[in-house]
Parts: structure tokens; C-alpha cells; sequence
């Protein structure tokens, strides 16, 4: 009985952790759309149909009345931003340094062309940058099988500029704006340094952008103007985002969130468009919009979020896009916003306002898994090591379980001395199963026997699981971070699986360990288990088989000590 009842716990186990992973995804993943015929003749992320107007230069004018000299004009800034006009068209490249990150500005579109940050490193030990590579889009699109349908979306730069016109918009953004500084490298050590790109269309339209750079952060200021003329009077542009350059991850078909987070009139929204479309749009108070991955994230804040609307648009399941919306004016007041690019990092984090923390989100299980991490970081802070934390975790977990194992064992015990009577109402009723169940009910009542109390601390221990699985996969503190020897990585596997088969071995114990009731066919089924189990782990976190290591040690501890306890004759 035991046995079954055992089985009927590990399948419902495995059921829960495989079902909650298909519901991760089918809530959080990014949609993926085949695009409209409209899309041949527009961008993706150009403004929508309603917010055309009739009195703008991009609707009214055709494109040699928008843009007509290719070689853009200076702009009249303010005395204590001189801009000098470029003696030709032609690209420039200035390098700023904060200390933790290394920023390639171009005058081209007035956008950050490169974001590398410098204590990370990607999968294959590569810099990571943050800003969306178009070319390895492109690449793996086609490498997917997708390249006789896919539509190569026009990509925007990043913070770069929407309009209704896609010619005007791919003018603007491909344009050499002007800029004081040259061509070079700059390193900041104290003080904050601004930069400053201007540019005006033939049309008269002005757009002028401004970064702000802080050394030792991972945040900056950023500042936009479009400005129109009397002639052209108001109409409406975009500020977009577009992509955020992706670290996935999937193991056993489990994969961490990548898409828009929005925090609009006080709720946090994490969604996925329907059927019909490929966007989603938020109005009203808006205080930050993200797109985040595995362990990064660009977060937009509003200066003021009142009366602001923003739009997030998915391309394909690992990319998205952020877009702002405005209206320009002939004297508007300037877009400002605090950019953050870097880490899902708790510590830098954790003293944002308006609940930015909330990018770092762990599935359905947050609630759970946020208290597990801080347990973690507190003893990180002791150890020094986030294996001996996890080590010191488990130890934790076990305790905290530890009446309810013990209760369970002695259960499993109790059950292995009625197996004979159980064999008995089995061999009595063998034709007649209301009787046999109805007998057994009995049994289990008059000797207070609770037939599934053995499955109760794998049901209870499944959620903690499934937590610290989004911990060990989603901390970016624990990146790279080693334990003992080979294990260099605690969130990634073992590469020379020696915790799996430990695991599977220490599993194969505690079977053997087990009493001996039941079925022989089901007690062989459960001896298979072990090696079903470390097939499944050869794949995850090595952090996570270390947690189920220890456990299965301390577990087997466990075991001897109360069956040992069992086994002893009573003393009179």
C-alpha cells in the first residue's frame, strides 16, 4: 500500500513541478504573431492609426517637403549649449567609461550604439551588451527555420524616435546629429558629464537629446525635445526602446520571463496581447516600463509619470519593445527620464522607489521565493559562499520540516508492521474492492495509521523546491558564483555531473532504506526512480542538486535514526 500510495506522490510530484512551469510560460511568454499585411508598409513600431493627425508635416507633406537637404543644420540651443554645425556628414563615436559600465554613444540617431557592462560576463565568457544586436535578431530568426516567412522589422535605435511617416522617422534616426564633443574616449571619475546631440530637419522640426552620466552607476539621465513650427503646429512622436540583449535559458522545457513589465496607476503589469494583436497600451499614471530577462533589465522613469502612455510591443518570443508616446509642440517642455541599464541586482535594486524591486520576480511563487533568497544573502553574508548558504539552507528547510518527517517516518514504519494483516484483507477481499478498501480504513483507524503520511513532506517541500529552482535560475548574484572545486557556477549544471549521480545514489538509499510492504512489481517501479531523477537533474542548476543532496543526507539521518529507534525492543 505503501508503495502506491509513495508512487502516486513522486508522479503527482513531478506533475505539479512540470504543470506549474507550463503555466509560467503560458502566462508570462511573449506572445508571437504573424504580422498584417500593414506591416509591409510600416514599421512595427510606428505610431497607431488613430494618432495621425491632419495638420503634421509627416501627413501632410510628402517626403521631399519633410526632408529635403540630407545634411542636417545646427540648432539654436540655449548660449550655454552652443552647438558647433558639422563641416560634413559623417559619424561620431565617444566612449564614456562610469566604472561599471562602458557606454559608445553615436551621433548617428543621437543613441547609444553599444552598453557593455564591465563585471559580467555572457554564457561563453563574452562581454555582454545590453543593446539590441539587429544582425544576431536577424540571424537567428533564419537559423530558426523562419527566414521564408519572417518580415525583417525595421529596427529602430535604441531611445530613438517614432512617427506617423516611417521616411521621416528613418530620417531622424539616421541622421548625424550635432555634437560639441569629437571622436574619443572619456573616463569618469567624480562628478556627473552631459552630453548633448541636436539636430533640425529642413522641414524646421527640431529634436535635441541629452544623456547624463554618473561614475559607479548603472543609471543615467536622458532629456528629449521635439520641436515643431508654427506651420506644422502640434503632432504626435514616440520614444521607443527597442530590445534588450538576451540571455535565455530553458532546461526540461523551463525557461525564465523575457518581455515588458509596466507600473501603470499602481499596479505592475506583466501580460501578453491577445489574438488579435501584438501591443498592448497603458495610459494614465505611469511610473517605470521595463524589459527584462534572465538577469538584466532597462527600466524607463518618467520624471512624472501623470497623463503618460506607453506601449509594449513584441516581435518574437525573446524580443520586445518600449515606446513611449508624446506630442511635440512649437514650445514643448522636455521628456525627461531616469534610464536604468544593468543587473536584476536585490542590492542596486532594492532602494528604487515606486516598486522597480518588482522587476526582479521569481513566477508564481514569489511570495515564497523572495523570503528564500533573503535567507540566502544573509547567510552569504556569513559564509561568504553562496554554496555553504545554500548548504546552510537546507539545513534550515530540514529543521523547520523536521517534525512532519518525523511523524511521516514512524508512519512508514507503523505501516510495514501491519503489513501481514494488510496482506490478510487483501487475500479475505480480493474480489470484492469496497470491502477491501472498507477493511482497510478500518485497520488504519484502529491502529491510528495515516496510509499517505509519507507523501506529506514531499507535497509540503514541492513549493520551497519550485522556489528556489526561479531563485538559483533568475539571482544574478549567484552568476558565476562557485562553491568547491569543479563547481565554478552554481547556476548553471554540473559539467562533470557528479552532484546528480550522488543524488541519484543517496535517492537509491533512502529506497533501500524504506520498508518493505506492498507489490513487489511497484517496490522494483520505485527502485527506478532514483535513476529517473538524476536524468532530470543532469540538466539543472548545480545549486539546486546540492540543496537536494543534502537534503537526501540528512533525510537518510534521519531515516536510521528513527527506525534504528523503532527496531529497539522497549525497555520494561
Amino acid at each position: 500500500m505503501i508503495e502506491r500510495n509513495t508512487i502516486t506522490a513522486v508522479l503527482l510530484m513531478m506533475t505539479l513541478f512540470i504543470g506549474y512551469q507550463v503555466y509560467y510560460d503560458y502566462r508570462f511568454a511573449d506572445y508571437v504573431a504573424e504580422q498584417g499585411e500593414r506591416e509591409e508598409t510600416r514599421p512595427a513600431t510606428v505610431a497607431d492609426d488613430d494618432a495621425q493627425t491632419a495638420a503634421t508635416p509627416m501627413t501632410v507633406a510628402d517626403d521631399d517637403a519633410v526632408a529635403t537637404d540630407e545634411t542636417p543644420v545646427a540648432v539654436a540651443l540655449p548660449t550655454e549649449a552652443i552647438l558647433t554645425p558639422l563641416a560634413d556628414t559623417r559619424e561620431k563615436l565617444l566612449t564614456v567609461d562610469t566604472g561599471v559600465a562602458e557606454i559608445v554613444l553615436t551621433n548617428k540617431g543621437a543613441a547609444p550604439a553599444h552598453y557593455r557592462l564591465k563585471n559580467y560576463r555572457d554564457p561563453e565568457g563574452g562581454v555582454v551588451d545590453l543593446i539590441f544586436n539587429y544582425e544576431r535578431f536577424v540571424t537567428a530568426r533564419a537559423e530558426g527555420g523562419d527566414d521564408a516567412t519572417f518580415k525583417k522589422p525595421v529596427v529602430f535605435p535604441t531611445l530613438g524616435l517614432t512617427f506617423p511617416r516611417p521616411a521621416f522617422a528613418e530620417k531622424v534616426n539616421n541622421a548625424f546629429f550635432t555634437v560639441a564633443e569629437t571622436d574619443g574616449d572619456l573616463s569618469l571619475r567624480e562628478g556627473p558629464y552631459t552630453i548633448t546631440y541636436a539636430f533640425r530637419d529642413a522641414s524646421g522640426v527640431e529634436v535635441r537629446k541629452s544623456y547624463t552620466f554618473t561614475p559607479g552607476s548603472y543609471a543615467f539621465d536622458f532629456s528629449l525635445s521635439v520641436v515643431s513650427t508654427p506651420q506644422w503646429g502640434a503632432f504626435d512622436y514616440g520614444l521607443i526602446w527597442y530590445g534588450l540583449s538576451d540571455e535565455t535559458v530553458a532546461m526540461m522545457g523551463m525557461s525564465s520571463y523575457a518581455g515588458p513589465i509596466v507600473m501603470a496607476n499602481r499596479e505592475r503589469a506583466i501580460e501578453k496581447p491577445d489574438d488579435e494583436t501584438t501591443s498592448m497600451t497603458y495610459t494614465g499614471t505611469v511610473d517605470w516600463a521595463a524589459l527584462v530577462n534572465r538577469y538584466y533589465t532597462a527600466i524607463t522613469i518618467p520624471a512624472d509619470g501623470a497623463g503618460k502612455t506607453v506601449v509594449t510591443r513584441y516581435l518574437d518570443p525573446d524580443n520586445h519593445a518600449l515606446e513611449w508616446k508624446f506630442k511635440a509642440d512649437v514650445t514643448p517642455a522636455p521628456q525627461n527620464f531616469s534610464v536604468f541599464l544593468g543587473p536584476k541586482s536585490h542590492a542596486i535594486l532594492g532602494d528604487y522607489p515606486k516598486g522597480i524591486p518588482a522587476v526582479i520576480d521569481y513566477g508564481l511563487l514569489d511570495i515564497i521565493a523572495k523570503p528564500l533568497y533573503w535567507m540566502l544573502a544573509a547567510f552569504h553574508g556569513w559564509t561568504g559562499n553562496w554554496g555553504w548558504s545554500i548548504i546552510l539552507l537546507t539545513m534550515v528547510v530540514k529543521i523547520v520540516f523536521f517534525p512532519l518527517s518525523q511523524k511521516s517516518f514512524r508512519s512508514m514504519k507503523q505501516m510495514q508492521k501491519l503489513a501481514p494483516q494488510m496482506k490478510k484483507i487483501q487475500d479475505t477481499f480480493k474480489d470484492d474492492k469496497p470491502k477491501q478498501q472498507e477493511a482497510m480504513m478500518k485497520l488504519y483507524q484502529e491502529h491510528k495509521v495515516n496510509p499517505l503520511g509519507g507523501c506529506l513532506p514531499m507535497f509540503a517541500q514541492l513549493p520551497i523546491f519550485i522556489a528556489l529552482y526561479n531563485v538559483l535560475l533568475e539571482s544574478i548574484e549567484l552568476k558565476g558564483a562557485g562553491w568547491i572545486l569543479w563547481i565554478d557556477d552554481l547556476a548553471k549544471a554540473d559539467p562533470y555531473y557528479v552532484t546528480p549521480v550522488l543524488m541519484g545514489i543517496t535517492m537509491l538509499i533512502q529506497q533501500m532504506m524504506a520498508p518493505k510492504t506492498g507489490d513487489p512489481l511497484q517496490r522494483k517501479m520505485m527502485m527506478g526512480l532514483p535513476f529517473v531523477f538524476t536524468f532530470m537533474f543532469l540538466t539543472f542548476p548545480s545549486g539546486l542538486v546540492v540543496y537536494w543532496l543534502v537534503n537526501n543526507v540528512l533525510t537518510i539521518a534521519q531515516q536510521w535514526i528513527i527506525y534504528r529507534e523503532a527496531d529497539e525492543p522497549k525497555k520494561a
